[in-house]
């Protein structure tokens, strides 16, 4: 939990809940509540394509979080009553934006106990993070306050934000997913490769052996004919070969 720890006393007509550090996330916008005690604030989830102040201006209810991102949103709490009240807890939930019957994530109960005196206004910080293995699409965020009366004998909830967001994957240098696919083409690509030089290897491999052979077996022909010569066998072996060459 965080707040700025500065009492504020009420101003006519203030629609303004002032933020201690409201100068890189913008300030939020602050409306009433039926309830005297306050008026909630704006939240300060990172707006798609401009800054929080523009979304705000232009009435927009779009915003884009990054998952795995811790999300600060931001409570102006504004006390208008007679006395003192404490804002005991913040809580939120994820939705699906079609059907808010259908529950996603639970964020944790964040307890408070700040106590708010009459006449003034605080801003409380409350942090939440998607959960890591959600899909990247739109979500309904609700978040809730509880607040009492210093006795506790009187409680009221508001659920201050209740809008749709869009979750998306943080921005990467490199896409694995992309880098993955190349590299399942390049290894497929260099095995058939492969293939191709192994095949044209083992059928040359293979003319080779054949004429290897061919030309042994004529040589070995000619030389079992070359210790007959000079003699009466040389004579027969030579009429036989006549007469094949004849048929």
């Amino acid at each position: 939990m965080w707040y700025d720890g500065v009492e504020r006393p009420l101003t006519s007509g203030s629609k303004i809940c002032p933020v201690a550090r409201a100068g890189s996330l913008g300030t939020p916008c602050c409306w009433g509540w039926n309830w005297d005690p306050g008026c909630a604030a704006r939240d300060l989830l990172r707006a798609c394509g401009s800054s929080a102040e523009e979304v705000w201006s232009f009435g927009a209810d779009f915003r884009c979080v990054v998952r795995c991102v811790q999300i600060p949103v931001l409570l102006g709490f504004r006390n208008e009553g007679g006395e003192a009240v404490n804002v005991s807890a913040i809580m939120g939930s994820l939705n699906s934006a079609a059907d808010f019957r259908v529950h996603y994530q639970n964020f944790s109960m964040q307890p408070l106990g700040v106590t708010v005196p009459p006449n003034v206004e605080l801003t409380m910080e409350y942090l939440f993070r998607p959960d890591p293995a959600l899909p990247p699409m739109e979500f309904r965020v609700a978040i809730t306050a509880f607040y009492s009366n210093v006795a506790g004998n009187e409680w009221h909830s508001s659920t201050f934000f209740n809008e749709t967001i869009e979750i998306v994957d943080p921005e990467k240098l490199f896409d694995t997913e992309v880098l993955f696919m190349y590299a399942t083409l390049i290894c497929i690509f260099a095995l058939i490769v492969f293939g191709i030089v192994r095949w044209a290897a083992n059928l040359s491999i293979f003319k080779k052996a054949a004429a290897t052979k061919k030309t042994k077996a004529v040589n070995t022909a000619t030389g079992d004919d070359d210790w007959l010569k000079g003699t009466p066998a040389s004579k027969v072996m030579k009429s036989r070969k006549a007469d094949k060459k004849a048929d």
